[in-house]
């Protein structure tokens, strides 16, 4: 088996710090908050091959929780399980052959650190006190308030991700959020043409970090979190394009953002990821100049302070809820079942309080937006 330094044709040696270049095909890209994690030439059957064993034994150990969950079993069972993470398997990587076991965090992600392609591996404990896992694929730009969270390697069933937009990872020693965007690589991939010389693989990594990079940095964060929520289960669409609209228009740097607008990020907002206030706005972005995006934090500003006051009164209308029909503020039942609002959503569809504050806020949303994206 050929180790990675064999097949870029170069050592990469400890200590060393790569400096960043990132480009459009996806080429040269380094994490510069460590050093040897390199993005650009590894490619997936190579990264694939590397993290095979690693991939079996999760399988392996998901199998056997997940019969321990749903079907019981004895101390036996338990036995089994325990054997199953204590049992070693062998990982390639840049320092050679790895022997390392389930129970070996630190030393799995060490030697992930040395396989490259920004691979990370993420384990939460479940509420049974099992661990689960989430392996991916990460890129992260240093002067970023997130990482790109570029491609869903092998997840565990029931790990806990409350924020599908959002994922927490322990990074340089803390916890912090990433951006998933490897939701959108699969309808991403079929947007984009195939071209001679550059692989397919290394494009979807470039154009999601770009667009994380340039928009999602901006359009999303994590203090949305209540008004999306609220978007989601109560079908507050205009809502929630308004929402990450103002977002980006207050929040991002709108002159280096007009410069990577093309053809490729206009399409990811009309069909990878329809948002079509974005787009517009977008679109609109391309042919202003230096005066006019100047001035566009201050109209934010004032359609944002009206969407939120906007949203202050839905929040405040009583609806009612219960067996005994309580007349309940909204907010509350909000805050109150933040982790479990798709069973909320449903009981209070037929409220005949909530549709009339649903179509006035949407109908503010809507008056923003138009204020926002139309001359």
């Amino acid at each position: 088996m050929t180790t990675n330094a064999e097949r870029h044709g170069r050592a990469v040696y400890p200590g060393s710090r790569m400096q960043p270049g990132v480009v459009a095909d996806g080429y040269g890209d380094f994490d510069t908050c460590r050093p040897y994690r390199h993005y650009g030439r590894l490619r997936k059957q190579e990264w694939q091959q590397d993290c095979a064993p690693l991939l079996e034994a999760l399988t392996r150990y998901d199998a056997a929780r997940l019969q321990l969950e749903k079907e019981g079993g004895d101390l036996q069972d338990l036995v089994r399980l325990n054997g199953i993470l204590q049992q070693k398997f062998t990982l390639q990587s840049w320092e050679g052959k790895v022997s390392v076991s389930l129970v070996d965090f630190k030393s799995i992600k060490s030697t992930l650190e040395y396989i490259g392609a920004g691979l990370h591996l993420d384990v939460r404990r479940l509420i049974t006190g099992m661990p689960s896992y989430y392996l991916c694929r990460k890129r992260y730009d240093h002067i970023a308030p997130y990482g790109v969270i570029v491609e869903d390697v092998y997840r565990s069933e029931g790990y806990p991700m409350p924020e599908e937009r959002f994922v927490k990872l322990m990074d340089c020693g803390k916890e912090k959020y990433h951006l998933r965007l490897a939701v959108f690589r699969e309808k991403l991939r079929e947007r984009l043409v195939p071209e001679e010389g550059i692989p397919m693989e290394y494009r979807l990594d470039a154009a999601l970090f770009t667009t994380g990079r340039q928009v999602f940095q901006a359009a999303w964060h994590e203090d949305q979190r209540p008004a999306l929520q609220a978007a989601v289960h109560f079908e507050l669409d205009l809502f929630q394009q308004a929402i990450e609209l103002f977002y980006l228009a207050l929040s991002g740097e709108l002159c280096d953002l007009r410069r990577h607008i093309d053809d490729h990020l206009l399409d990811f907002f009309a069909t990878v990821y329809p948002q079509p206030a974005i787009h517009a706005f977008l679109q609109q972005l391309r042919a202003l100049d230096g005066e006019a995006i100047n001035n566009i934090p201050k109209k934010a500003l004032v359609q944002y302070s009206r969407l939120t006051r906007a949203f202050g009164i839905f929040l405040r209308v009583e609806v009612a809820w219960g067996n005994r029909k309580t007349a309940m503020p909204l907010y509350k039942l909000l805050f109150g079942n933040f982790s479990r609002l798709e069973k909320v959503g449903p009981m209070l569809k037929n409220d005949p309080e909530l549709a009339p504050a649903i179509s006035q806020l949407e109908r503010q949303a809507a008056r923003a937006i138009q204020a926002m994206v139309c001359p």
